[in-house]
């Protein structure tokens, strides 16, 4: 393990499809043996609605010396220190467009995710008058996300109950002002509620319910937000 009193130095460049980086500890205090380098590094590209990246990062016991004065093969011939992923996008990157995106993700060549999300804005009207015209639209905003972990390669256990986890969660801004979301899960469950009041300086008021499965407990918090700088009419998004 790195000490506490060591640094770490990163460098990233990003640019409009193409990010990639990396972290080194330039520096060890007396009486350490060199690390491995780089630290972590991570490289991600796209083409269109097309994204993939690979993230080297090593496990803790690779940053180490054995006591025993053996060596170790390079972490970078280790698979489990890397991730790979893939994902396609389609439509606007606009929280205010609509939008799906498919992702596929091998974790340390151990476990594989698979996960789906769509978001949906749906315009609908609320006759605000005794007459048909006086009807004003409102905007629902709707995200719906599915994820599913397998494990995969030799540390896969024996137990099939251990072998695979699906989760679901979705969301719901019924106009500016409300929102709800909830989130269902083999280890935990949970759900928030939240309202932001129209007047300024603007008040957002939060709760949040976890129900923790595998251990029997729940627990719960509220949250106040003041925001005293946006128009309440210009934000439409909790």
């Amino acid at each position: 393990m790195l000490s506490e009193n060591n640094s770490v130095i990163g460098l990233r460049y990003d640019s409009q499809n193409l990010s990639l980086g990396a972290s080194v500890v330039p520096f060890l205090l007396p009486g350490e043996e060199p690390s491995m380098v780089p630290y972590g590094a991570w490289l991600v590209g796209r083409i269109g609605g097309l994204s993939a990246g690979a993230q080297y990062k090593p496990l803790s016991d690779w940053l180490s010396t054995p006591t025993d004065g053996s060596m170790n093969c390079l972490p970078f011939e280790d698979l489990k220190n890397w991730d790979y992923a893939i994902s396609y996008d389609v439509g606007s990157a606009s929280p205010l467009s609509p939008s799906l995106n498919f992702s596929l993700e091998l974790v340390r060549s151990t476990q594989l995710v698979a996960s789906f999300y769509q978001h949906q804005v749906v315009l609908r009207e609320v006759k605000g008058g005794p007459r048909f015209e006086d009807a004003d639209e409102i905007v629902n905003y709707i995200d719906f996300g599915v994820e599913l972990a397998t494990r995969v390669g030799k540390d896969k256990p024996t137990d099939d109950a251990d072998n695979s986890s699906f989760q679901i969660a979705a969301n719901w801004q019924a106009n500016k002002n409300f929102l709800v979301k909830g989130k269902l899960g083999p280890s935990k469950s949970s759900v928030a509620l939240a309202f932001k009041s129209w007047w300024k300086p603007m008040f957002t008021f939060s709760f949040t319910a976890v129900n923790d499965h595998s251990k029997g407990t729940r627990g719960y918090g509220f949250g106040i937000h003041v925001d005293d700088q946006r128009d309440p009419d210009s934000s439409h998004l909790l």
